[in-house]
């Protein structure tokens, strides 16, 4: 996940396009490993910058952002 944050991104995107509670799911979590494997504030800007952006690009889909939330991606 360190070497390549950006494949880690793409994957979270495609899970939230293939639409899907589980898939949202998949997806914050992800993000949340993510943060959590970069560390420190740049791994926050990172999950938190690419959560706002999903949570833009979807606003319809209030299970996504409510999974977002959940692991601290979204406020």
């Amino acid at each position: 996940m360190v070497k390549d944050p950006q494949a880690w991104l793409r994957k979270a995107s495609k899970l939230v396009e293939a639409r899907g509670t589980a898939n949202y799911k998949a997806a914050a979590e992800m993000l949340a490993d993510l943060r959590e494997a970069v560390g420190g504030e740049k791994g926050e800007k990172l999950t938190r910058r690419h959560a706002a952006q999903l949570a833009k690009k979807h606003p319809s889909l209030t299970h996504l952002k409510g999974s977002l939330r959940k692991r601290g991606l979204l406020e």
